[in-house]
């Protein structure tokens, strides 16, 4: 029983709940956003942010309203996630199946990768020596797919990583009668219910889908196979999870759950099913991704029915 206590209190602490008065602040930090989908820190230490709507990059860095805020490329389609270079920005532009390179220098805007279905999510990852970039895709009604895009080029240059990512979770029930409980799937549509993808401080990528955050092998593979190996997976028993990253200080994972309105946290040292651990944050109006100052001390977090960025201070890191 007192090991069951202290794996109550454990969870509790880590969830940012109250210890001696502890509790999160939050308050607005940039507003009149269309859509803001995700953020991003540049080498420079400049936070910008994709407008989906408005098709544009905006550097949001000092807060305040949108129409003060630098603008750093437009006229894309469907921006969603970016990745800052030393000499510019990769862009998935959503609408327009592609990813694009934005040439910070004279604001140039190169093709990469073409005959994409609906890119979303972006990050790299350093493999065999050499920087990869993955993406993820929607590519069939209810199936997605990480894809390695390194080369560029169109459809037969880019390379299946993670595939038959389903976009479906089990809902839980219990037959009249029954002691036990089965499932059955619920399918979940729109692109962002599409894989997000990170690359961990340790060079590892991991992905969120189907309600799971799980590390993915090198080599990637069907997403089946790499479930089935427990040492996998994260954390289980998720709800519809959004844009994560990982904590610069301590290391945990950071992730928003839109249609609860919460930034909840897991640990990838510890996986485990996360169904019941309090949220760090909660209240927010669909936060679609979280990122973190430079020190780790501040939360930006994007609300895209809002059209707002929350800055959160005193959470648990």
């Amino acid at each position: 029983m007192k090991e069951m206590l202290k794996e109550a209190q454990a969870r509790q602490q880590l969830a940012g709940h109250h210890q001696n008065g502890f509790w999160p602040q939050v308050r607005i930090f940039a507003e009149g956003l269309a859509y803001p989908t995700h953020m991003e820190w540049t080498l420079q230490e400049r936070l910008l942010v994709s407008e989906r709507n408005r098709g544009r990059i905006l550097d949001i860095t000092e807060g305040g309203k949108a129409e003060n805020a630098i603008v750093i490329a437009e006229n894309l389609q469907g921006p969603a996630s970016i990745i800052p270079t030393e000499k510019g920005l990769f862009v998935a532009e959503t609408w327009g199946g592609r990813v694009t390179f934005i040439d910070l220098k004279n604001g140039s805007h190169k093709g990469h990768a073409n005959d994409l279905r609906w890119p979303y999510s972006l990050t790299t990852a350093q493999l065999g020596g050499t920087e990869r970039i993955f993406v993820s895709e929607l590519v069939a009604p209810l199936f997605g797919q990480l894809t390695d895009i390194t080369e560029g080029g169109g459809r037969e240059k880019h390379t299946p990583y993670v595939t038959e990512i389903p976009y479906m979770s089990p809902v839980f029930y219990q037959e009249p009668g029954a002691r036990e409980y089965d499932s059955r799937p619920q399918v979940m549509m729109g692109c962002e219910s599409a894989p997000w993808t990170k690359r961990l401080a340790d060079g590892s990528l991991i992905l969120e889908a189907n309600f799971v955050i799980f590390k993915v092998p090198e080599g990637g593979g069907r997403f089946a196979d790499i479930l089935s190996d427990e040492k996998n997976a994260i954390a289980r028993g998720l709800r519809f999870t959004g844009g994560m990253t990982q904590h610069p200080v301590n290391g945990l994972i950071y992730a928003v759950d839109p249609p609860a309105g919460t930034v909840f946290v897991v640990d990838p040292e510890k996986p485990g099913d996360y169904r019941h651990v309090p949220p760090v944050v909660q209240g927010l109006n669909w936060p679609s991704c979280v990122r973190f100052g430079p020190d780790g001390k501040e939360m930006f977090v994007c609300s895209f029915s809002s059209g707002v960025i929350y800055l959160v201070r005193n959470f648990y890191a």
